[in-house]
């Protein structure tokens, strides 16, 4: 069976920009990530919640050169990655949240692996905001500690 990868929503917003770069912070941690390009194609689809296939299979769509081992192996160590730092989960099932891109947009381009880089010196400053104190139901609904 495959697993579905999904974006963290409890711990994770994150901003897909024109210019094709997003960007992710980790609320637990006060760490930010950006994305490279192709990472930021892929993104929506862990938003919504896919498979490692359905990722490579958009990856490949995606790009118009580009050895498919090469794609699958950049896109399974892309992956991993952002599920090591905690930024994505794996659920056997799909919850429903909403359908993930079937094509990408725009024209294909040169493959390119998807990457992310990770900052650690707005920690403090981030860790500070107080929405980290709130309830599920969100501001201004403080948690007791």
């Amino acid at each position: 069976m495959n697993a579905y990868y999904y974006v963290n929503p409890s711990n994770v917003v994150h901003d897909v920009f024109d210019d094709g770069e997003a960007a992710i912070i980790d609320l637990r941690s006060g760490t930010y990530f950006s994305l490279n390009a192709s990472a930021a194609l892929l993104w929506p689809c862990l938003v919504a919640g896919t498979t490692m296939e359905g990722l490579i299979e958009f990856a490949l769509a995606s790009s118009v050169e580009g050895e498919a081992a090469i794609v699958a192996e950049s896109v399974r160590t892309f992956v991993g990655g952002l599920k090591q730092q905690g930024l994505i989960d794996a659920s056997d099932t799909h919850d429903g949240r909403s359908t993930p891109p079937a094509e990408p947009s725009g024209d294909p381009r040169p493959f390119e692996a998807p990457t992310f880089e990770r900052f650690d010196d707005l920690q403090d400053l981030l860790l500070l905001d107080p929405i980290h104190d709130v309830t599920d139901a969100g501001w201004p609904n403080v948690a007791t500690k």
